[in-house]
């Protein structure tokens, strides 16, 4: 396993789409640091070939906030993957 620093950004809020796994801010970010197609979902990064990492509270909290239209900011999280 390998640990990778997710940064999300400002930009990645703004071109956040709500209720949408491959498109959230968290999936973005985490496309980017791990150059690969990502969905995120409650608790976990899915990622090709059925593996998944999990994500923390920090994460879940920003997905429920930026999913019923609350303000979030840009924040970092480390993540392990498989």
């Amino acid at each position: 396993m390998r640990r990778v620093r997710v940064e999300v950004t400002a930009q990645d809020i703004a071109d956040g789409k709500r209720r949408i796994s491959t498109r959230c801010p968290i999936a973005l970010a985490a496309r980017r640091a791990l150059e690969c197609d990502v969905r995120a979902c409650w608790g976990i990064l899915e990622l090709p070939e059925g593996r998944s990492a999990g994500m923390t509270k920090k994460c879940n909290t920003f997905i429920r906030r930026f999913d019923s239209g609350e303000t979030v900011k840009p924040f970092s999280f480390t993540v392990q993957v498989p």
